[in-house]
């Protein structure tokens, strides 16, 4: 267990071991993005996705402390098994494989009262929040059934 301090606190911050890969999904939001910033520390290969919001990870990768070298940024909308695929094929391109998938997408796509929520925004927010986290979870688990190669068509698990 490696002592870091955050904000001027010291906290229990498990370091990834050198050469760790470590694909973050949904990494412009705000725990994403600090997450990506405590591993950016480590000499681990980052991969940090976003879907529309990839801003937050151009500044963020900017900062000068951090190992920019060893993050590759990946945009995908992850709402189909085939679009799930192609980013953890690309990940795994870049990376030479995959150690560690943290699953931080999700959101509400349509912040509506329940009561007037409407069946397309519904399946939106399952989509996102449920459809894109098993197609992830499949994919992963193909490419480590096959020693970590690409996969060109996932048929399910």
């Amino acid at each position: 267990m490696t002592f870091s301090t955050v904000k001027g606190v010291w906290v229990n911050i498990p370091r990834l071991e050198t050469g760790k890969r470590v694909l973050i999904t949904g990494a412009s939001g705000g725990i994403s993005c600090e997450t990506l910033r405590l591993f950016a520390q480590s000499d681990a290969f980052n991969g940090a996705h976003y879907f529309t919001n990839g801003d937050s990870l151009s500044g963020l990768i900017a900062e000068r402390s951090l190992k920019a070298f060893r993050i590759q940024i990946f945009q995908s909308d992850l709402t189909t098994s085939r679009s799930s695929q192609d980013l953890i094929n690309a990940f795994v391109a870049w990376a030479g494989g995959i150690d560690v998938l943290v699953q931080l997408s999700g959101g509400i796509c349509h912040p509506t009262p329940w009561d007037e929520l409407t069946e397309a925004e519904l399946r939106a927010d399952i989509d996102l929040n449920l459809t894109a986290p098993l197609f992830l979870a499949q994919t992963i688990k193909c490419i480590r059934a096959i020693g970590g190669k690409e996969i060109s068509e996932n048929k399910g698990i």
